[in-house]
């Protein structure tokens, strides 16, 4: 298990990792490579992060809001992420991709682990591990007519996507496997420590992965036929002690503070449509019925934790709170241990026949990726502007950075917004739908202002009388001209990429 879990690994890592090297090799002179393929505007959010680390803070300021806040020590993961940066000289992306490889890599081995506990027989697990690592749903049947359902964006979920996405994810993921492969009973000291260790990480990295652990822990300690302290109780309580503090803590700390309970307001994560849900993890759906019956019927410890981690997140990801698919991490990892379950059901003991099951159960789950990585690449080859920034711009962003104060204010359309915090520690008017304050409101006034073809009059905005630095290029231009800025200094001339400078407003 053990080699051909290093063999998935390697397949794994290299189909995660091309695509952002196809895309950095192929930018060529007029296309400067942001470092992020899937879900660039997040990504752009998390190097944002990374740069305050990077700077020196431990403490988190809103990046792409006006309104900076007090700080609070939350995102500690890409703030240690930067900070690492800045002590060893590696570039942010790399820091970030390197942590994402080294993520990918503890998540497939720990996933590896608990596959072996959970299955009971050994010429399955090869097949659940493939299913887990590789699968997805049927998106890509959806594909060609307009459908784009969960398995193409809802990272979390999966953990092929998990690995492409960022390291957070593989690394919450792994964290999970890890904790729900302690045995019950009373636990070693050192693995006590390990257990209160790893919830605490967990916590700061995935608040909802360490409610979706205690939340799993304490249901298949409560379906313990004997429920005494003695099954069960320990590793839940290491799980609590490590992961509840940091996340009052987190909890707290939003809700006291109005900047960030208003970016929370805004952070809202619904569950998609049920049918969306059926097509993205089918055919793993159902197959994992007849599966579940077969697993509860054996009620082992590591049964009833595969079924409590599959129902649990079914059910938490359809209860009407904002942030219900926050709950469906890693749930593709359960629902292809019992769909390997239901294959065996359906094969009735035939090797041959569950063989040809599992092949096309497999065959079947793999395309929706192959498409995001294709995709991926695509983007990256054709310069999609969304992926990365033109060299005037980089040229732009350099004098930004070198020459105006670190608290200053830069006004860009709203799409180049998404890279100056992370490119270059300053803050802008808007750049992301969530973690600008008023992001609906901002963007609207950004927007507004380059139709406006740069009109002074928009400046007593109360969004827009902080801004000292106006970035004109050709995101710009597709809205207006910029002779409403004529009296304003020009600082900064690249091709086709203006900087004006303003007076703070009063």
């Amino acid at each position: 298990m053990v080699r051909r879990t290093g063999w998935i690994l390697c397949a794994v890592l290299a189909l995660t990792v091309l695509p952002y090297c196809i895309a950095a090799l192929t930018a060529g002179q007029d296309f400067v490579f942001g470092g992020f393929l899937f879900n660039p505007l997040d990504g752009n959010s998390y190097l944002a992060k990374m740069r305050q680390g990077w700077e020196g803070s431990w403490q988190f300021h809103l990046p792409f809001s006006v309104e900076q806040g007090e700080g609070s020590y939350l995102f500690l993961f890409y703030l240690f992420l930067g900070q690492a940066a800045r002590f060893t000289g590696i570039p942010l992306p790399w820091m970030f991709h390197l942590s994402r490889v080294a993520a990918t890599i503890l998540l497939c081995f720990s996933l590896s682990r608990f596959i072996a506990q959970a299955v009971q027989e050994p010429s399955r697990r090869i097949w659940v591990l493939i299913l887990a690592v590789f699968g997805g749903g049927l998106g890509w049947l959806a594909f060609p007519f307009g459908g784009f359902t969960s398995d193409f964006w809802v990272a979390e979920a999966y953990p092929f996507l998990s690995a492409y996405a960022n390291p957070h994810f593989p690394l919450s993921l792994a964290i999970l496997c890890w904790l729900f492969s302690l045995p019950d009973g009373s636990l070693p000291w050192r693995w006590l420590i390990a257990s209160v260790f790893a919830s605490t990480l967990l916590a700061i990295i995935s608040p909802f992965g360490i409610l979706l652990a205690v939340g799993i822990m304490t249901i298949r300690w409560i379906w313990h036929p004997r429920r005494d302290l003695a099954n069960g109780w320990v590793p839940l309580a290491a799980v609590v002690l490590g992961g509840i503090p940091p996340l009052a803590y987190q909890y707290i700390t939003i809700l006291n503070d109005p900047l960030l309970r208003a970016w929370n307001n805004q952070n809202l994560t619904p569950t998609p449509p049920l049918w969306d849900l059926v097509v993205a993890f089918s055919p793993a759906l159902v197959l994992a019925v007849p599966g579940a019956w077969q697993a509860f019927r054996r009620r082992s410890i590591l049964d009833r934790t595969v079924i409590a981690w599959a129902g649990a997140g079914l059910v938490l990801m359809l209860l009407p709170f904002g942030l219900q698919r926050r709950m469906m991490a890693g749930i593709f990892i359960p629902l292809s241990i019992l769909a390997v379950e239901g294959i065996e059901v359906i094969s009735r003991c035939s090797a041959s026949r569950f063989r040809r099951i599992a092949l096309v159960t497999t065959l079947f789950s793999v395309p929706t990726m192959l498409l995001v990585l294709a995709a991926g690449i695509f983007g990256g080859v054709s310069h999609d502007l969304s992926l990365g920034i033109t060299p005037a711009e980089k040229q732009a962003f350099q004098w930004i950075q070198k020459n105006t104060p670190t608290e200053s204010v830069i006004l860009a359309s709203p799409t180049l917004g998404g890279f100056i915090p992370g490119w270059t520690g300053r803050r802008v008017v808007y750049g992301h739908p969530f973690e600008t304050i008023m992001a609906d409101e901002k963007k609207g006034q950004v927007e507004a202002f380059f139709r406006s073809n740069g009109s002074v009059e928009a400046f007593a905005q109360p969004g827009l009388n902080t801004v000292e630095f106006i970035l004109w290029g050709p995101r710009e231009k597709a809205y207006g001209n910029s002779k409403g800025l004529s009296g304003y200094p020009q600082v900064f001339s690249s091709g086709d990429v203006q900087i004006y400078a303003l007076e703070r407003a009063p």
